[in-house]
């Protein structure tokens, strides 16, 4: 049938080349005639020798044939006319019997056959008998010219009456299994076809033929039923006929016809029925015959539908895939193969199978209609399980994916929808891995890079699913524009959302833009303007994001979008070094606002980007002033609390310089006495926030880490043990330097509470231990590569480094052990 198929299509691409078969005829019938033309030439015995090619043929020697025939040409001018015709009939068996043995008939071969036996009838008055009209009708069916070979077959009635039934219906039942290759919607006639097939039948005078033809009908007729969800018609026909085949005293032919009674009963419910008949053709068959898979493929749907049992359906489906089956039924095993599978957990084998037989449904599309479906049916419902049963969104997408080619280029809206929110929710899912990913710290303060390099994948792998998620939302907001405006404006957004989401800042802006202009009357209008500053911002546009905010701030001052904008544009002055214009901003919100209030967000942003800022600008007066009450109001907040603390504790520990310089000009003593109770009350402060900050971020788990914050952990160790320096307390200082090192060795910033270390024992006239300390000092600064002290962030000031040299040369610390040659370049 596949064969047929085939041709079909052949046939259909060479009826724009009508000519070529008639010019291979014409050809031989010109060779011919030049060779009739021929003077006098040796004698031959025409027919004893057509004879004898004919004998080729019957036997299926064709070489022999052929060059039998070929002989004779040269040598034919004495031939008879009824001779000369049995040439060209011979020719025509040549080719047909040849291309029907390669079991590849091509349209040329088969229109050469017909105009073969044709001229023969034409030009030389031969007569066709039942075999050759028989051939010349079935290349019409292979060529796709029903009614042409129905014109045939009526000949064959006329003229040779029941003597050619079985060539009558022979074409017949080629016309119908032909058309049984189509698409069910272009299957037209077989019905009609098939009552002419059961009409020419009767002629049939060999009771075994008969038998096997009936069967064969009986099967058609009972399949076309089904295939029209006429179930129940379809079991009590094949009752009926089952009995009337069984009277005929045997039942061993009968096996596909109890199969498809098993499927009748299947799909009319009646289970037990259905595996009696199933179980009845199977002991008929064997191992190798193509029936067997298709009953153990029935058998598989039969335990999913009546028993749920997928392991064993699961073994029939395989077992049915093992045994050769037709193409139809290969297909049905594979999808409940794959079924089976997906219930019983074994997801990548499902989603394999499930692929394969898209596969194969897609060589023919429009025929396996039905079973296509079946497979998307099922597809989504297993995709629904993974989905909003278990949350298992990789796999969701997994069997989302197998769709795909049943669709070609253009998706559905609704399967781009859910592409769009799987793609999301894997990408939430990453987002949410990454910041639970635990990244170690190895001693010395060195962190794991295989654990960084991990969360750095998974941030990397949900910026790319959101990426695909706003694809696929734009695509499906597209495609519900006329559909459904409502709906399409939600996955607009969720487009612009999901490129925002992934950092793809230029179709974020395209997005947001787009929505902002097409979605006036929309709730989400001023988020999305107000989004779309962000977006710009995070781009670099600060010019452009300024407008954006301002146009929020004037037009709708008292929104909530508007009170949003403040901190953002804020800090667009600040990335344009407009600081003045920052402060004005922020201040606008911390001391002029008549809404904001300090239990609002937005105060909350603004109160700490001042500080942040007026620390940042060495403006450590008002940074302390603000930063004092954001730590207040905010000290508490786990994730909030470090940095402000940190903040603070760095304001007053740097504001002291400007204290000290106070205190070395002209003061009263009561002067001079409130400006070193002041410095004292700094310092104590701050030793005691830098103390905060250490143990808040000690309680943290290194991963909840910003990079920002982990430089105030570390920093928090050394400036802590500075400003007990600072105090006087030396013992004290000592031990937190000490803890410092301990905390961060092989650290750069460690050497400088080593260093602090070999300062604090010279003072104290502790020699020895300076010279120690001083050892471990110079051995740290040689594994220190020089690079490593451009981090501006490092904990190192001038005076540690000036403190260590005038100790080192007054004590001599140097002169105590060898000096290697690294440290001489030094």
């Amino acid at each position: 049938m596949s064969e047929m198929t085939d041709n079909t299509g052949l046939a259909s691409r060479w009826a724009s080349a009508w000519h070529v078969p008639a010019l291979v005829a014409g050809m031989m019938l010109f060779g011919l005639g030049v060779y009739l033309s021929q003077p006098d030439g040796p004698e031959k015995n025409f027919p004893g020798s057509l004879n004898d090619a004919s004998a080729y043929l019957e036997a299926r020697n064709f070489e022999k044939a052929e060059e039998l025939l070929n002989g004779l040409a040269p040598h034919i001018d004495r031939a008879a006319v009824e001779d000369r015709a049995r040439v060209l009939l011979l020719q025509g068996d040549l080719v047909f019997l040849r291309a029907r043995e390669r079991g590849k008939e091509l349209p040329r071969e088969l229109e050469a056959v017909i105009d073969l036996y044709r001229a023969a009838e034409r030009d030389y008055g031969a007569k066709l008998g039942p075999d050759r009209l028989r051939r010349m009708a079935e290349s019409h069916v292979t060529l796709g010219a029903d009614d042409r070979a129905m014109e045939v077959v009526e000949r064959i009635r006329a003229e040779f009456k029941d003597h050619a039934a079985a060539d009558r219906y022979g074409v017949i039942r080629q016309i119908i299994e032909r058309r049984l290759t189509l698409p069910p919607g272009e299957r037209t006639g077989v019905g009609a076809m098939l009552e002419r097939f059961f009409e020419d039948l009767r002629g049939e005078t060999d009771a075994a033929r008969r038998r096997e033809q009936m069967i064969w009908a009986v099967r058609t007729r009972a399949s076309l039923m089904l295939a029209s969800d006429e179930a129940s018609r379809a079991s009590e026909y094949l009752v009926k006929e089952l009995i009337q085949f069984r009277a005929q005293g045997r039942d061993n032919d009968l096996a596909a016809l109890e199969a498809l009674l098993a499927q009748a009963y299947q799909r009319e419910g009646r289970f037990a029925l259905a595996r009696e008949f199933y179980e009845q053709a199977m002991r008929k068959v064997s191992e190798g015959h193509p029936l067997a898979a298709e009953i153990l493929t029935g058998l598989g749907q039969l335990d999913l539908d009546e028993t749920g049992d997928y392991t064993t359906a699961l073994e029939q489906f395989s077992e049915a895939m093992r045994r050769q089956p037709s193409p139809d039924t290969l297909i049905d095993a594979l999808i409940g193969r794959a079924h089976s599978e997906a219930r019983l957990e074994a997801h990548g084998e499902a989603v394999r199978h499930f692929q394969e037989a898209v596969a194969r449904v897609m060589e023919k599309p429009a025929y396996h209609a039905a079973r296509r479906r079946q497979i998307e049916e099922m597809v989504k419902a297993h995709y629904e399980d993974q989905f909003h049963g278990r949350g298992e969104y990789d796999q969701a997408l997994n069997y989302l994916s197998v769709l795909r080619p049943l669709y070609g280029r253009e998706l559905p809206a609704e399967v781009l929808e859910m592409f769009a929110a799987t793609h999301e929710r894997i990408a939430e899912q990453r987002k949410s891995d990454a910041s639970r990913e635990v990244i170690p710290i190895r001693e010395g303060g060195a962190i794991d890079s295989r654990a960084s390099d991990a969360r750095e994948r998974l941030y990397v792998d949900a910026a790319v699913h959101y990426e695909l998620a706003a694809e696929y939302y734009r695509r499906h907001g597209a495609a519900m524009t006329v559909v459904d405006s409502a709906i399409s404006g939600q996955s607009l957004w969720k487009a612009a959302v999901s490129y925002d989401q992934a950092q793809r800042w230029p179709a974020a802006i395209e997005m947001y833009t787009l929505y902002v202009h097409t979605r006036e009357d929309d709730s989400l209008r001023l988020d999305a303007i107000q989004r779309l500053g962000l977006a710009y911002q995070a781009d670099g546009q600060y010019l452009t994001a300024m407008e954006q905010f301002s146009t929020l701030i004037e037009n709708h001052p008292r929104s909530p979008q508007a009170y949003a904008s403040l901190v953002p544009l804020a800090r667009c002055h600040i990335a344009l070094k407009e600081y003045d214009a920052a402060k004005r901003v922020l201040e606008s919100v911390v001391v002029h606002h008549p809404t904001l209030t300090p239990e609002s967000t937005e105060y909350r942003h603004a109160l700490i980007e001042l500080g942040t800022l007026h620390h940042r600008l060495r403006e450590y007066g008002p940074a302390v002033e603000h930063l004092e009450v954001a730590t207040a109001l905010f000290g508490s907040d786990p994730e909030l609390g470090a940095t402000l603390k940190f903040q603070l504790a760095d304001s007053y520990r740097q504001s002291i310089a400007g204290i000290e310089q106070d205190l070395a000009g002209p003061l009263s003593p009561a002067q001079k006495q409130a400006l070193e109770d002041d410095r004292t009350r700094r310092l104590e402060e701050a030793l005691r926030l830098f103390g905060e900050v250490v143990e808040s971020i000690k309680r943290r788990s290194p991963e909840s880490l910003t990079a920002v914050e982990a430089v105030y952990q570390r920093n928090a160790y050394f400036y802590r043990a500075d400003c007990a320096y600072d105090l006087g307390r030396r013992e004290e200082a000592l031990a937190l330097y000490d803890e410092a090192v301990k905390r961060w060795q092989n650290h750069p910033a460690s050497l400088v509470a080593l260093v602090q270390i070999v300062n604090i024992h010279s003072e104290l006239g502790q020699t020895q231990a300076a010279r120690a300390a001083n050892r471990r000092a110079r051995d740290l600064l040689n594994m220190i590569p020089d690079e490593a002290f451009a981090d501006p962030t490092l904990p190192m000031a001038r005076e540690h480094w000036e403190r260590w040299l005038r100790w080192s040369s007054e004590l001599d610390l140097f002169a105590q052990g060898p000096v290697s040659g690294a440290e001489a370049d030094r």
